[in-house]
């Protein structure tokens, strides 16, 4: 509609329309300040004259300029003036009005209702969600403009304000910590930063950067004055600076208001727990808000805490006196006067407590009072020797049970009632004698003190609950966490308070948080007493926990015989499972409670109830080897074959365990010796596994299958050679079983035995005959392993049974070459030799023994070959040979082949070949490596002393490759000048040119060798002239 009306209204219309609109908002806007604010002169004028240049625009325009450009200067000018009128409007108006003024225009532009949500949402997120709906809501304006600006500009230009002061608004309260606060922070940081300066690194200071790595809560624990505090400071001050926002903390409602998802934030906590003793005030505000502080936690927020054993309360002087001391034994925080160090501040206590210490009773803080103030009686009390106590003498006891009696009625329960004197009887019958003087409602009065009744329950002080409970207070009083005295006086066993407490007839049902009734909390702890009166109450001996655990399985969790048959004699449910499914009987045949066991069994229960894990009372005792339980069990004929979850028979558990007698004692109940459990391990193959000579002897009386394998093709057989369990093999070989059963990946026991160094297993094995060829999936033989881990006892006895020593793996390397690949230990290779191996057969890629040893910088194996004649001129394939061999290959292509033949090069050679082959592509060592002699390659990798064995075995000198390189090429390219040195002597030809044209001397030169430069000059020119 509206855009119907704007196509038929003529422009000029339409003009006055809203220049008239806009005259109004000026108007409107004047009238309203006047009535909050003085008369603006300068206001007034403007108005005017913005009054009288609508008109003359209105006038001058009409006729002249095109509707929709007149409207676009016009509305431009006064958006202009109307900007300009705010700003100024801003120098008068208080900065506060015209804030909630602002925020007034947002709510009416909203008009969002208000819902009973803000009640429980906190103001920063409803704030926020609040201008999340606002930027959804903003209507959008309609204007004269539309003929030429598209509708998405033209909303943006319209709205542009309106977003500012969204943004304004949202920045502000994204400052969740109040300003004063914010200021407090900033300055307590500039004052650790000042002490930064002089701080010094320590141990404890990395170590506690170090932890910040892994760990996002991290106490530091230590004695007053060892520089906790400042090394807290000094790793906070790091945190800054790599963009952490730094809070120091109070009190955990200080983390759980100033946290804000999303921004890098450390908490800094000093003295978390107290100081100069254990604040239980503290320790109770964070057990209230630890499911809160752990929420965050899960996050990356990071939080720093200090304990200290001294306390850290200020004391009020005057302002003057402690301004003067401010620098030396006074520091200012947060506005309050603090000593400079804690052991200070306990030395001043110290000292006006004994100077003024009815002043401190009266007047002192609480936690100062009671916890450093201590009536001594008798004098030499051992609370005598505690360095820095206030000694409370008999002239000032009132004056301080006056104190005691003003804390306690204003509800500071846990600080007077944890203080060190409450805990002396003489105190509490002074305290007692003093209290049944006061009027009746004021002990009424103190004694309905929230949770006093419990807090006395707890600690065991009978004296305080007598004269509690005379005071008409609720015997069923609960704490938040539904705790009543009986429950602590249950738990803590504390039998007098327990008797008493019953006589006032309690809900002796009534549970806490957990679900923990006071019978249960009694049974748990082994109570039999305590027991043996709530039973007397008739309670509820079925009620379970939360966890589903009753009174009957914790007493069994804990072996507590006298309390078990104190609750079998009111015939509980003795199959009653908790959450886990677990019954007492469960329990106790786990646990090894024979005597417990035996009475639940009187009671007929299910003894082949299992629990979520599938596992019987039979299966839990044979696992934990407990005899006389299984012997108990088996008498009410269980099911012997009663997997577990994972398919473990109790035969299976005592099998892999070793627990010969139980497993005589299921052997007798003829069980299914071969049952396997979900990974196919039969109770032979557990028990052959671990070494359990005497269990394989009496499993195999029964005749199991000994060829039964694992999920991975693994006999008991192969799993005793691999572990070299000797006699277990010597058993399980009288069975005959199939001495070349391999598993999935080919290795067959002698395969297991011979890599792993087991002699005897080894001789064992070779006595039946087995295949001493059979090799494993990749082609290494059993004698290959022996050899290659150096047991050369082993080696013998397998080259007693004349293996075939030119057998060959996948890649076409015989044991030979193996052995010559990956060490220099030469007694391998030269037991081999003596058995005539082919010593110069090659790979599929031409490699063969003698190449690897120069390879590798085997020198000694190097000799040991050509010793046997190795031939020396015998060269690696070429690259197409290579290369086709590589393509047949389903398990190597030519880019891993390039890569490993890379990576050797720069692992397996001297630094500086290393180093220059880094420099180089994988294509580079593949062009070095292929068509090489030994010679070539041991000049290439500069071994001085293989190149001259070489040459005194004849290898030839002036061997090419398929580009025309000889050896003196690669050693002048390396720069080894012994080399080319020794090579000029040996007859090296320095005219050959590789088929770039290039000579040696070139090489030398491009790669800036001058002296190998110079000495083939040389060596050219003698040449010269010997010829002439």
């Amino acid at each position: 509609m509206d855009t119907v009306q704007e196509d038929v209204i003529p422009g000029s219309a339409r003009e006055k329309e809203e220049n008239l609109d806009l005259e109004q908002k000026i108007k409107t806007n004047r009238t309203e300040q006047e009535k909050r604010f003085p008369r603006n002169t300068r206001e007034k004028e403007e108005n005017s004259d913005l009054e009288s240049k609508i008109q003359q625009k209105e006038t001058e325009h009409e006729d002249v300029i095109p509707s929709s450009i007149r409207e676009k200067e016009d509305h431009s000018d006064l958006e202009q003036k109307i900007q300009k009128k705010e700003t100024m409007q801003e120098e008068v108006i208080p900065r506060k009005i015209r804030e909630k003024e602002e925020i007034s225009v947002l709510e009416k532009k909203i008009q969002k209702k208000e819902t009973p949500e803000e009640e429980v949402i906190p103001r920063n997120v409803r704030e926020i969600e609040e201008n999340s709906d606002l930027e959804e809501k903003t209507p959008k304006k309609e204007t004269g403009h539309e003929e030429v600006i598209p509708g998405n500009i033209r909303e943006k230009e319209e709205n542009s304000y309106l977003e500012q002061k969204i943004q304004k608004k949202e920045t502000a309260q994204e400052e969740v910590i109040p300003k004063n606060v914010r200021e407090q922070i900033k300055n307590q940081i500039e004052d650790w930063e000042k002490k930064d300066k002089m701080f010094v690194c320590t141990r404890a200071s990395d170590y506690v950067i170090e932890c910040l790595k892994n760990e996002n809560c991290i106490t530091l624990t230590a004695p007053a004055g060892v520089g906790k505090s400042f090394i807290i400071w000094h790793t906070a001050l790091i945190l800054q600076k790599k963009g952490y926002n730094i809070i120091p903390v109070y009190s955990p409602q200080n983390i759980s208001d100033y946290y804000q998802p999303g921004k890098k934030t450390v908490f800094i906590l000093d003295d978390i727990c107290g100081n100069f003793s254990a604040n239980q005030n503290k320790i109770l505000r964070w057990t209230d808000l630890l499911p809160v502080v752990k929420k965050l936690l899960q996050t990356k927020v990071k939080t720093y805490d200090t304990c200290d054993f001294s306390i850290d309360t200020a004391k009020e002087k005057l302002k003057k006196a402690l301004d003067s001391l401010v620098g030396t034994f006074v520091i200012t925080q947060n506005g309050i006067y603090r000593a400079v160090h804690d052991k200070l501040f306990d030395f001043l206590a110290h000292y006006v407590g004994h100077k003024m210490i009815k002043c401190l009773i009266d007047h002192g803080d609480s936690h100062l009072v009671h916890e450093r103030c201590i009536w001594l009686n008798p004098p030499d009390d051992k609370n005598s020797n505690i360095d820095f106590i206030i000694e409370i003498h008999d002239d000032y006891l009132e004056s301080y049970i006056k104190r005691f009696i003003k804390d306690w009625s204003l509800g500071h329960i846990v600080v007077v009632f944890e203080s060190s004197n409450f805990r002396i009887s003489s105190f509490r019958q002074r305290l007692l004698q003093y209290l049944i003087n006061l009027d009746n409602s004021e002990q009424e009065a103190l004694a309905n003190t929230k949770y006093m009744l419990i807090c006395n329950c707890c600690k065991g002080y009978i004296d305080m609950v007598h004269w509690i409970l005379n005071n008409n207070v609720d015997v069923d009083q609960r704490r938040f966490d539904k705790t009543t005295g009986l429950i602590m006086a249950c738990q803590e066993g504390h039998v007098d308070i327990v008797r008493l407490m019953l006589q006032q007839n309690p809900n002796v049902d009534l549970c806490d948080l957990n679900g923990a009734t006071p019978l249960n909390k009694a049974c748990y702890k082994g109570f039999t007493i305590i027991v043996n009166m709530l039973l007397e109450r008739n309670p509820n001996i079925h009620l379970c926990a939360n966890n589903g655990c009753s009174p009957l399985y914790m007493a069994s969790l804990r072996g507590h015989t006298d309390v078990v048959r104190l609750l079998l004699e009111k015939n509980p449910n003795v199959d009653q499972c908790n959450k886990k499914g677990r019954t007492a009987l469960n329990l106790s045949c786990e646990k090894g409670y024979t005597a417990i066991v035996n009475m639940l069994l009187d009671k007929n229960p299910n003894v082949d109830i299992c629990d979520s894990d599938g596992c019987s009372p039979l299966y839990k005792a044979s696992l934990n080897g407990h005899t006389d339980i299984v012997r108990l069990l088996l008498k009410k004929n269980p099911n012997v074959d009663l997997c577990d979850s994972d398919g473990c028979s109790p035969l299976s558990m005592a099998s892999l365990n070793g627990h010969t007698d139980i497993v005589r004692l299921l052997l007798d109940k003829n069980p299914n010796v071969d049952l396997c459990n979900s990974d196919r391990c039969s109770p032979l193959y557990m028990a052959s596994r671990n070494g359990h000579t005497d269990v394989v002897r009496l499993l195999l009386d029964n005749n199991p299958n000994v060829d039964l394998c694992d999920s991975d093709g693994c006999s008991p057989l192969s799993v005793a050679s691999l572990n070299g369990q000797t006699d277990v093999v010597r058993l399980l070989l009288d069975t005959n079983p199939n001495i070349d059963l391999c598993d999935n990946d080919g290795h067959s026991p002698l395969y297991m035995a011979s890599q792993n160094g087991h002699t005897d297993t080894v001789r064992l094995l070779l006595d039946k005959n087995p295949s001493v060829d059979l090799c494993e999936s990749d082609g290494f033989s059993p004698l290959f392993m022996a050899s290659l881990n150096g047991h050369t006892d082993i080696v013998k006895l397998l080259l007693e049974k004349n293996p075939n020593v030119d057998q060959s793996d996948n890649d076409g390397a015989t044991e030979l070459v193996n052995l010559c690949r990956p060490s220099d230990d030469t007694s391998g290779v030269e037991l081999l030799l003596r058995h005539k191996p082919a010593i110069n057969n090659q790979t599929l890629f031409g490699g063969n023994a003698l190449y690897f040893s120069v390879f590798g910088e085997y020198i000694e194996i190097t000799r040991l070959l050509l010793k046997n004649n190795a031939n020396c001129n015998v060269c690696i394939h070429c690259k197409q040979t290579i290369t086709d061999a590589i393509s047949k290959l389903s398990s190597q292509s030519l880019d891993n082949f390039k890569q490993n033949l890379f990576d050797g090069f720069l692992e397996d050679t001297l630094s500086n070949v290393a180093d220059y082959v880094s420099k180089k592509s994988v294509d580079y060592s593949f062009d070095v490596w292929a068509g090489s002699s030994p010679l070539h390659i041991a000049c290439f990798l500069g071994t001085i002393d293989i190149v001259d064995c070489l040459l005194g075995h004849n290898a030839n000198i002036n061997m090419t490759k398929e580009d025309g390189t000889t050896p003196l090429f690669y050693a002048c390219e390396l720069g080894h000048e012994d080399i080319v040195r020794l090579l000029l002597d040996k007859g090296a030809d320095t005219d050959l040119l590789r088929l770039d044209r290039k000579s040696a001397l070139n090489i030398a030169t491009d790669n800036g060798h001058k002296s190998i430069e110079a000495m083939i000059t040389k060596h050219m020119k003698e040449a010269n002239n010997t010829s002439k």
